[in-house]
């Protein structure tokens, strides 16, 4: 891809911000500022919690999956 280094952001679904404007404010030009929050992953323990890469264990219960199968 032209322009994009080789890190690439993880991108989650679309963000959809209904924000309620009258005909008039479309006519003037109202601008809206906005401000949003945004997770983003840890430069020092690249998301795992650990102060080194040495101290990251895979969880025993989940095997590193993140998820566990449960019957109901």
């Amino acid at each position: 891809m032209f322009g994009m280094n080789n890190r690439e952001e993880a991108k989650g679904p679309p963000l959809t911000v209904k924000i309620p404007v009258t005909l008039e404010d479309i006519y003037n030009g109202r601008e809206v500022e906005m401000f949003m929050t945004k997770r983003i992953i840890c430069n020092h323990c690249r998301g795992t919690g650990a102060d080194s890469p040495d101290d990251v264990v895979t969880c025993k219960k989940c095997n590193g999956k993140g998820v566990t199968m449960q019957k109901v």
